[in-house]
């Protein structure tokens, strides 16, 4: 039977490789079973199921949306620390 640091350091293998695929990529949609004939010039991910393809686009669409709030906070908080520096 594993131990717990095996499957810590299998989750962070995954993690670290699903990190690595969507680097630089935003996600737009997915589309079940076949490719449109308007998205065949794009690049695009394969799954050998639906069910992956759901769960990783959803993940990283949530990953997306959180990484975006904190961008926004963070500048806010800069245009607010630039204001009073010229104050």
């Amino acid at each position: 039977m594993p131990d717990q640091e095996d499957e810590d350091d299998l989750m962070n293998e995954q993690t670290a490789e699903i990190i690595k695929k969507f680097k630089g990529k935003i996600l737009k949609e997915f589309i079940p079973h076949f490719m449109l004939h308007q998205y065949q010039d794009m690049k695009y991910l394969e799954y050998d199921t639906f069910e992956a393809c759901v769960d990783e686009y959803f993940s990283q669409a949530q990953k997306q949306k959180d990484v975006s709030k904190v961008q926004s906070k963070e500048s806010a908080i800069w245009s607010k620390m630039n204001k009073i520096k010229e104050d």
